[in-house]
């Protein structure tokens, strides 16, 4: 956002630096070690472990930040997190990803990252297979918007990396809802809580972490269609122990810098008293520090000042209009990823989670080549930095992205109006170059 300059939110009173009890700084452990830590135990859970992503991106408010340049590059040398530390080196089964391209612009802005992922089958770092159809363009072709060919390849793999679902040029579903696909997927391999991480430039990404399958995410059983003249309904529900165990993914993203919001409108709705009234209790329990806002203050804030050192925990609805929200306030809808999760052992073959990019179809753009890719690295990175297997390839491809996005021209969602502005394939270039130059550095 061009213009002048926000005010910074002063820090909150209540905002967390890792006040657990009894425990120091060092002692985190891996991301996923310190999401199943305690009642929840990762072998329990068949999880596997995740290190904290941090974001270097040289983009704020659409445009670039290049100075603190010394600053930036012992960022950007440095492991991302004590978890990055203990992982160097970390070997593991190489895995498996089923590429979905999907609808619209979907199949556009992943045939870059599909590219690089080629290259590393080839080179044998991983597994790839697909593309496999999903959404309208699947049902267009097959007549099933999730054929059980699709469904098969994403049991066989590790993790899904999906394009985009929703509208398709020139066809017309008709009766057929294409987010019944997505809505499938998340209900077969039961991926109930979402992470969506807002790069914040220079400084670590604004993670925001709410419920699917639950609230306002519930299955078709808990809504009342109209015929226009009839009222329709929705049944929004919350059990007290998926709260918690959302609080509980959410607590173990915090850092020793970074505050916990809880973001409700418990002034009005009883799930909102429920989730607060959880909220405290785990954060109580686990010794931390909690900011409680209602929602549209936590979106007057986010709006208002600089996007906060923070990680918020909400309802899936609130949560899913606030990433939105805080990805503008960064500058694109293509500055935020977002992995799906199962937390626990495999429902479903061995999948465990689905990451793509925020933004949809965008039918309005599919063929112009102007769509920014950025939102599916930030989805590749955020899959490849869920395996212990991958996870330095998901550091070295950060790293390609950030300066992809510090170099002119930018992508026309960034770039000054009226400006020069670089195309999707040729972006997607410069970002695998980056990439392939430093992966033969680091191998060397």
């Amino acid at each position: 956002m061009a213009g002048r300059a926000r005010p910074s939110l002063p820090r909150a009173r209540g905002t967390c630096r890792d006040r657990r009890r009894g425990r120091s700084s060092g002692e985190h452990g891996t991301l996923s070690d310190r999401i199943f830590r305690g009642s929840l135990s990762s072998r329990a859970l068949g999880v596997r472990q995740r290190s904290r992503a941090r974001d270097v991106s040289g983009i704020r408010d659409g445009g670039p930040r290049l100075d603190r340049k010394a600053r930036t590059k012992a960022r950007r040398e440095r492991p991302r997190s004590r978890a990055g530390q203990k992982r160097q080196g970390a070997t593991s089964k190489v895995i498996r990803l089923a590429v979905l391209p999907g609808d619209g612009v979907g199949p556009e802005v992943m045939e870059g990252p599909t590219d690089l992922l080629r290259k590393l089958a080839s080179q044998k770092r991983l597994e790839l297979t697909g593309p496999w159809p999903i959404g309208a363009s699947s049902y267009a072709s097959t007549g099933e918007g999730l054929p059980d060919e699709t469904l098969r390849a994403c049991e066989e793999a590790d993790a899904i990396f999906l394009g985009a679902v929703g509208e398709y040029p020139g066809f017309s579903a008709g009766h057929y809802r294409t987010e019944e696909s997505l809505l499938r997927l998340r209900v077969h391999f039961d991926f109930n809580i979402s992470v969506r991480q807002v790069w914040r430039g220079d400084d670590p990404p604004l993670t925001i972490v709410r419920n699917l399958l639950d609230g306002a995410y519930g299955g078709a059983d808990i809504r009342e269609e109209s015929d226009g003249e009839q009222p329709a309904s929705d049944l929004f529900r919350l059990t007290p122990q998926h709260i918690e165990a959302i609080v509980d993914v959410a607590t173990r993203y915090l850092d020793d810098t970074c505050g916990l919001w809880s973001v409700d409108k418990a002034n009005l709705l009883a799930t909102s008293r429920l989730w607060r009234k959880v909220v405290e209790r785990v954060t109580t329990r686990k010794g931390l520090d909690c900011r409680h806002l209602y929602i549209d203050r936590c979106a007057y804030e986010l709006v208002r000042y600089d996007l906060p050192n923070a990680v918020i925990v909400t309802e899936g609805l609130f949560g899913d209009i606030l990433s939105d929200l805080a990805a503008g306030r960064a500058g694109s809808i293509a500055l935020c990823s977002s992995a799906s999760i199962h937390p626990g052992e495999p429902v479903n073959g061995r999948c465990v989670g689905l990451f793509e990019p925020i933004h949809g179809s965008a039918p309005r753009l599919v063929g112009k080549n102007i769509a920014n890719p950025t939102g599916a690295y930030l989805g590749l990175i955020a899959a490849l930095e869920w395996f212990p297997a991958t996870i330095d390839l998901a550091r070295t491809l950060r790293r390609a992205l950030a300066e992809a996005l510090s170099a002119e021209p930018k992508t026309k969602d960034i770039a000054r109006d009226g400006g020069p502005f670089i195309a999707t394939k040729p972006f997607a270039q410069r970002v695998n170059e980056r990439f392939m130059e430093a992966l033969l550095d680091n191998d060397a």
